[in-house]
């Protein structure tokens, strides 16, 4: 009895899923309630745009400028790249002209001196620029 019972819950569940008896359940779009579209209204069509660059090219007007650095971030930054450097100097303090590798954060720079520190000790004491070049081996 129970299993007939669950073999006629099956068959019902298969017949409610067939499509004779979907198929008329199907909605038909009303088109009364759709807003209609005015003339000068877009309508997502893609327009080409020939004729109406005449006058410029493209990136023509287009400039590269920096924004003027104002006192306060310059002072800013000065503050935020204080502190100890390397034997006494500040990292901003050495000359980058050769020099791939610029610290900028408090970590990466304490990393930096720690770095610098360490070749120093391997290869005995040199000259900054060459300890510096040295680093940006390592880094490299």
């Amino acid at each position: 009895s129970r299993f007939l019972q669950k073999m006629a819950d099956v068959s019902a569940r298969r017949v409610q899923y067939e499509y004779k008896a979907n198929s008329n359940l199907v909605l038909q779009v009303d088109r009364t309630l759709i807003d209609r579209v005015g003339k000068d209204e877009p309508t997502g069509e893609v327009l080409s745009l020939s004729g109406k660059l005449t006058r410029h090219r493209m990136g023509d007007r287009s400039q590269r400028t920096r924004p003027p650095a104002s006192e306060e971030r310059v002072a800013k930054k000065h503050k935020r790249d204080d502190g100890a450097g390397f034997r006494g100097a500040k990292t901003e303090d050495l000359d980058v002209s050769d020099v791939f590798y610029r610290p900028k954060t408090k970590e990466s720079k304490s990393t930096y001196e720690i770095l610098l520190s360490f070749i120093q000790t391997s290869i005995g004491d040199q000259p900054r620029d060459v300890l510096r070049g040295a680093a940006d081996e390592v880094l490299a």
